[in-house]
């Protein structure tokens, strides 16, 4: 290739002319390589955009369908309790709610049948949508999260052990007609001693009991069997079952009780409370427990 300037031939590969430092001609072939190579810085930004974007897409809870956390399961009912109240002692609120069966329920429950078997449709209900998409899913998902939390808080009321009923509002402001046992302060103050959450370490000697003679053989007749064989259809499960064991806290024993189900051969809780505490008429508002 010359310099223009002075005409002589320079060596390859040269920018500037090796005499006068003129810059040198550029050659077909690299115009053709300038040319390409904002190409190909193109095809590789939008390429890395692309693989980003698909990332997003496969990570994003927007699009991903959510999932409750009982992928696991346990080998048999007692093993499925026994981690809820692992859970229970070490104040572990995610170890006690993922031994239910969130996802699997959500899954497989039949919603038009559990609004015929309750004659109503009611927004406490759970699940409250047909999971017809990841939205739905995602909001049941929630709602029988929070369904579990709340038995669970019942329960910790029920071992709080408190000086008033849990159950009922208290009226704080004094008056000509009431006066108040209680200010804020003390309430407070009373909830904060009633659940320490080291005073759940004191829970022990879980001892499992035979439901039958909890309710006199009543739990194993006919009538009951075919309302188990019906809530288990329900609810999408292989196997129903209901569990009761005696523990002890804070020098009292107290009864638990708790259905469990069975999904893809494994088993996980479903409730606390259920069948059992309906034929021994101990309430839908404890948790599943009542001091002995």
């Amino acid at each position: 290739m010359k310099c223009t300037h002075c005409g002589k031939k320079q060596g390859k590969n040269l920018k500037f002319c090796g005499d006068y430092g003129e810059p040198l001609p550029v050659s077909v072939s690299e115009k053709k390589g300038n040319r390409l190579m904002p190409f190909f810085l193109g095809a590789g930004s939008m390429l890395l955009v692309c693989i980003v974007l698909f990332e997003m897409f496969l990570v994003s809870p927007f699009h991903v369908k959510k999932t409750g956390q009982d992928d696991n399961g346990f080998d048999s009912p007692e093993a499925a309790v026994e981690a809820y109240f692992t859970g229970l002692r070490n104040s572990d609120l995610d170890a006690m709610v993922n031994t239910f069966a969130i996802s699997h329920y959500v899954e497989n429950v039949d919603l038009e049948a559990l609004i015929n078997r309750s004659s109503s449709y009611a927004p406490s209900m759970s699940p409250i949508l047909p999971s017809s998409n990841d939205l739905f899913f995602g909001l049941n998902i929630e709602r029988q999260r929070s369904k579990i939390a709340n038995s669970i808080l019942r329960q910790i009321w029920i071992l709080g052990d408190l000086p008033f009923e849990s159950s009922y509002t208290i009226t704080v402001v004094s008056s000509k007609e009431y006066e108040s046992e209680y200010n804020a302060e003390d309430i407070v103050n009373i909830l904060a001693e009633s659940y320490n959450s080291d005073a759940l370490l004191e829970i022990s000697d879980l001892e499992f009991k035979s439901i039958d003679d909890l309710t006199d053989g009543s739990y194993s007749d006919d009538r009951n069997q075919k309302n188990i064989a019906l809530m288990c259809q329900l609810f999408g499960a292989n196997k129903m079952e209901s569990v009761a064991a005696e523990f002890k806290y804070k020098g009292k024993e107290f009864l638990f009780c708790c259905d469990v189900a069975q999904y893809d051969g494994r088993w996980y809780m479903l409730e606390l409370g259920g069948c059992a505490t309906v034929i021994m008429s101990m309430g839908s508002s404890n948790g599943g427990i009542r001091a002995n």
